[in-house]
């Protein structure tokens, strides 16, 4: 039998050969012509490609094996951004109104944004990805204005009253100083002009790093690198307690060398998935290092992934570190992972007993492996899930093929078959 799509051919028992749905050496139906992929290249259009594909069950499940392959040109924050909305919860809300009326869709809307905000997701952010969801979906959703813009209104409308409060006190004032004036106290008047002009300089001070956390940012910049640290950690906490990503990746820096404050590895984990937790790569960089230094443990848990059950370290809501994942179909995987994907070393075992024990990465076979199936065994290089590289493949009867694989597809024979 010749697979249609890597064009590798085997032979066996008719019956057994004539009833094969999966090719051993690409994983494609072998009689039918796998179409070619299309590729997207913001989340907007590949959440609504992978909607009509498989419908609201994939969209609004998992994503990890799915949107790496449909959309690979995608940021990795952009792609953090998208699996939050399951991870956090956000995706239930759609889930439980999708037959509702408008007002309830409405409303799950105002659900998803907000779990995502409580994730410490940017508002205009979470909002931005909540309404791709609900696109791709057809919901017809009157989109609110961004946050930002929401938020700008009150302070454009509160200075008539504070500027009348400011007229009235300036009105008051007037007379005492009219006073001083008359009783002969003529050249106090320049320095209390001065003294008024003073005041009013330092409250406009004072507003700036409260108006502008960039500018709090780059004055505890400037105390962390004269080892100020008691001036900084205020200033970073303050700032990075409202979302300002490099001041929480910066205050857990000083939690996990003892800068400033007492040493503390929860501390350091918990500022780090906060700035992870807003699409941050550099904390989870960070997060993950630490993780392997064995300075911050993962938490032990079970998570449902779909209808699938695993058991392992989960850190930030997914796998991450050494777990367990039990397929619905029987099949188990044991071993490591990264950020919710099969990433290091594992074993993968199928509901009828064979098996890929090796290296992974993203999800699939990539790297150095072995692949027991009911046609032989393969021993050698991987890539993407498939044969590639140097290996050797030994059938049933003990033929041997060996040397070059490219996508599936034996190149180079270095030695022909034949019995050991």
């Amino acid at each position: 039998m010749k697979c249609i799509n890597c064009e590798m051919e085997w032979s066996g028992n008719e019956k057994i050969v004539s009833s094969i749905t999966k090719c051993p050496f690409c994983g494609e139906n072998p009689q039918i012509k796998k179409p070619e992929p299309k590729f997207y290249e913001n989340t907007k259009d590949a959440l609504k490609a992978i909607y009509k594909l498989f419908g609201a069950d994939i969209l609004l499940g998992k994503l990890n094996a799915y949107l790496p392959d449909i959309a690979p040109s995608i940021s990795a924050n952009d792609k953090e951004l998208v699996y939050a909305v399951y991870n956090k919860g956000a995706s239930k809300a759609f889930k439980e109104n999708l037959s509702g009326t408008q007002e309830e869709k409405e409303r799950a809307v105002k659900i998803a944004v907000r779990n995502l905000t409580e994730a410490y997701i940017a508002p205009e952010i979470a909002q931005r990805i909540v309404y791709e969801f609900t696109d791709a979906l057809g919901w017809q959703i009157e989109k609110d204005p961004p946050p930002a813009a929401i938020i700008s209104k009150p302070a454009k409308q509160t200075p008539a009253p504070v500027s009348k409060q400011t007229d009235e006190k300036k009105q008051t004032a007037k007379p005492p100083a009219a006073k001083v004036n008359k009783s002969a106290k003529q050249p106090t008047a320049p320095v209390s002009k001065q003294a008024a002009k003073q005041p009013t300089a330092d409250k406009t001070a004072a507003n700036k790093p409260a108006d502008q956390p960039d500018e709090q940012w780059k004055k505890a910049q400037e105390y962390l690198s004269k080892g100020s640290y008691d001036l900084a950690i205020p200033i970073l906490t303050s700032i990075a307690e409202n979302g300002h990503i490099k001041a929480q990746v910066a205050l857990a820096d000083c939690y996990e060398a003892g800068k400033g404050v007492p040493q503390d590895y929860r501390k350091t984990a918990y500022w780090l998935r906060r700035a992870g937790n807003q699409g941050d790569i550099t904390s989870k960089v960070f997060l993950d290092n630490l993780m392997k230094q064995g300075k911050i443990p993962a938490d032990k848990g079970i998570l449902k992934i779909d209808n699938n059950l695993y058991e392992g370290d989960i850190v930030n809501g997914v796998p991450h570190g050494k777990g367990k994942l039990t397929f619905s179909s029987g099949g188990i995987y044991e071993g490591d992972f990264v950020w919710g994907k099969r990433t290091g070393k594992g074993k993968l075992i199928f509901s009828d007993n064979t098996f890929y024990e090796g290296d992974f990465e993203d999800g699939n076979k990539t790297g150095k492996g072995k692949e027991v199936s009911f046609l032989g065994v393969y021993e050698g290089d991987f890539y993407k899930g498939k044969l590639h590289g140097k290996g050797k493949f030994t059938d049933s009867k003990g033929r041997i093929q060996e040397g070059q694989w490219e996508h599936g597809k034996f190149k180079l024979l270095s030695s022909l078959f034949g019995k050991k």
